[in-house]
C-alpha cells in the first residue's frame, strides 16, 4: 500500500528472527507474495518444502500464491509435496 520499503524492513526483520519465533518458512513466503517478490517467494516455498511444513497442503487454493501458479516452478512445487500427478 505505498510503503514497500517499510514492509522489505519487516521482512528482513521477520527473517532475522524466524528462529526464536518459530516462524515458519511459509509465513515468510506470503510476505514476499504480497510484495511480489517472486524469487524470494519460492526461495520459501522451497524451505517450507525442506521443513516439512504441513501448511504446503493448502498451497493449490491460497490465495497468496494465485499470481504464482502459471510459473512453473509452482508445479514442480506442487509435484514435490504430492499434490499433483
Amino acid at each position: 500500500m505505498g510503503k514497500r520499503d517499510e514492509a522489505l524492513a519487516i521482512a528482513a526483520e521477520l527473517i532475522e528472527h524466524a528462529n526464536e519465533r518459530h516462524l515458519a518458512p511459509l509465513s515468510i513466503a506470503r510476505v514476499y507474495a504480497g510484495l511480489s517478490e517472486t524469487e524470494r517467494v519460492f526461495e520459501w516455498l522451497d524451505k517450507a518444502v525442506a521443513d516439512r511444513s504441513t501448511r504446503l497442503a493448502e498451497l493449490r487454493f491460497d490465495p497468496m500464491f494465485a499470481e504464482y501458479r502459471g510459473d512453473p516452478r509452482f508445479d514442480v512445487l506442487l509435484q514435490t509435496i504430492c499434490l499433483v500427478a
